[in-house]
């Protein structure tokens, strides 16, 4: 324990440092070892490679056409990582994601510097986020839901310096610039979830006049011009109407009343926490009868002076409840409740640590490592019978040492946590993930539409989405939905498809060849490619 002792004392003075290192070891050798998985993976991918090699940044393009799903500034990081030597695609994608965590945590630790969390509780919230089985796994998932949290995490920062600590006017129009750059990387909710946690907390403070004020008429002003920069633009590249209907009404309204994927009830993310919480799921075991009692007291205080557990639990509560009443719900989408969840738990591991809390973890860690080995049962790769059950080793492992020295300082087993979970990332990203090639990326799919095209075949996609295999096959795929369409180009071509096996039987087709067929888990069942027969 003394080595851990020492790490933990690198990681209260030096939490970033210690983070970035950390990082660096899950990802460094799982960066360009595995194809891009299905959906958003490839999709990005084909998005980046647009802006990259045509200049598509204003208005990103896929498979041909606009693809106004995603503002561009998570593109334009991913640009800026491509000038680093070596660095390409698909490399540039995943350092992508390594490079947003890292910029997750430092939001996380200006955040709780801001709301009066100690330095030891700030230390510790980024060792328990790291720690997360669901944040390592998206150290090595391409999203921009990262970045997004990151400056969103900023943004409530630099609010709370000046609307409830009293600084300077220049850190409520840097949290607004910031909010700005988040709508830029993912929507408005970039706005949204900073000032629905910053007005409640005034009003549960009675500030609620500091809001009332020509400084936030400002800061508003600033966090609608860095949003205009791209607006204008879209007005010159592709015109109001443009703006109006594919990104106000469809990529927003739509989105937030009426979307027609991720259409989930409102218990959903009671659902999705729990999971996303493991191992520290486990910690609750810590709460005890006196601890519920202790609350009213605890928001007591919060009201008077500011507890800062018990306003991050409450900024974590209202941003929750804003998730659970948009009609598009997406599991990631629950990450920062999650860096909330590890400010909060830092806190309660600072002034109590709890051997009881520590076992729930260890059990919580059993469970994953149960989880993780049932892979070894799946019909992918070939060597993931070996690599699952190394992987559940490890975690089953882990769960041991923090059984074992449960009545250790929480500062110690939290340092332990974080350091098994970096080396079972790392094992995973490096050995475990590339063996899910064949249930999760839409290569081999594309690579069969890509041959055949070269022979003078027409790639169609059938009632899918065709930007899931353009990356891959390194052309645009032209996408057709009816079987009026699919019978002329039939008639007038050599067509090679790309299809769902539910869809293609309803063709009812003879003369085609079925190249490859398999499922895309997430992909809503069995997908195949089909080429028609040369006469």
């Amino acid at each position: 324990m003394k080595a851990l002792g020492l790490i933990w004392g690198f990681a209260l003075r030096y939490p970033l440092a210690l983070a970035a290192l950390l990082i660096a070891i899950q990802c460094i050798f799982a960066l360009d070892n595995r194809f891009l998985w299905f959906s958003d993976e490839v999709r990005y991918a084909e998005a980046y490679s647009n802006l990259a090699q045509d200049g598509h940044w204003i208005v990103l393009r896929l498979n041909g056409v606009a693809y106004p799903d995603k503002p561009p500034l998570y593109f334009l990081l991913l640009a800026a990582l491509d000038l680093i030597p070596g660095v390409d695609l698909p490399a540039v994608m995943l350092l992508g994601s390594a490079v947003s965590g890292w910029l997750l945590l430092a939001g996380l630790s200006s955040l709780g510097g801001a709301m009066g969390f100690s330095a030891k509780a700030r230390a510790l919230a980024v060792l328990v986020m790291l720690s997360l089985f669901s944040f390592a796994m998206l150290l090595h998932y391409v999203r921009m839901d990262l970045l997004f949290i990151a400056l969103t995490l900023w943004s409530l920062s630099a609010l709370y310096s000046y609307y409830l600590s009293d600084k300077s006017p220049r850190l409520a129009y840097l949290g607004f610039g910031l909010a700005g750059l988040a709508v830029l990387t993912k929507g408005p909710l970039g706005v949204i979830f900073p000032l629905a946690a910053i007005i409640m907390l005034a009003v549960l403070r009675g500030k609620a006049r500091v809001l009332i004020s020509a400084t936030t008429l400002k800061g508003f002003a600033v966090a609608l011009g860095v949003v205009a920069l791209w607006l204008v633009g879209i007005i010159g590249k592709e015109g109001v109407d443009f703006l109006m209907n594919d990104i106000i009404g469809k990529q927003v309204v739509a989105r937030a009343t009426d979307t027609f994927h991720h259409k989930e009830p409102v218990s959903y993310y009671f659902k999705i926490l729990p999971i996303a919480l493991l191992p520290w799921l486990g910690y609750l075991a810590a709460i005890n009868r006196e601890t519920f009692a202790a609350v009213p007291q605890r928001f007591a205080e919060a009201r008077s002076n500011g507890s800062p557990k018990i306003e991050a639990a409450l900024v974590a509560a209202i941003i929750f409840a804003i998730l659970s009443s948009l009609d598009g719900k997406v599991g990631v989408y629950i990450l920062p409740v999650l860096a909330l969840f590890a400010l909060v738990l830092a806190h309660s591991i600072e002034n109590q640590s709890s051997a009881r809390g520590f076992i729930g973890v260890s059990l919580c860690l059993a469970v994953l490592a149960l989880g993780v080995g049932t892979l070894a049962f799946q019909s992918a790769g070939p060597l993931l019978w070996l690599m699952a059950p190394i992987a559940a080793l490890l975690l089953a492992l882990l769960a041991g040492l923090v059984w074992r020295y449960r009545n250790e300082s929480g500062e110690q087993i939290t340092t332990l946590i974080a350091l098994g979970m970096t080396v079972w990332s790392a094992f995973a990203g490096a050995f475990l993930l590339p063996q899910l090639n064949e249930r999760l990326s839409p290569q081999p799919y594309a690579a069969v539409l890509a041959d055949y095209a070269a022979q003078g075949y027409v790639p169609i996609a059938y009632k899918t989405y065709p930007g899931i295999f353009s990356y891959y096959a390194g052309l645009d795929v032209e996408q057709v939905e009816d079987e009026e369409t699919f019978s002329a180009l039939n008639a007038s071509n050599l067509i090679v498809v790309a299809t769902r096996l539910a869809d293609w039987e309803a063709l009812d087709l003879a003369g085609f060849e079925i190249l490859h067929q398999g499922e895309i888990d997430g992909g809503g069942g069995v997908y195949l490619v089909a080429v028609e027969q040369s006469q």
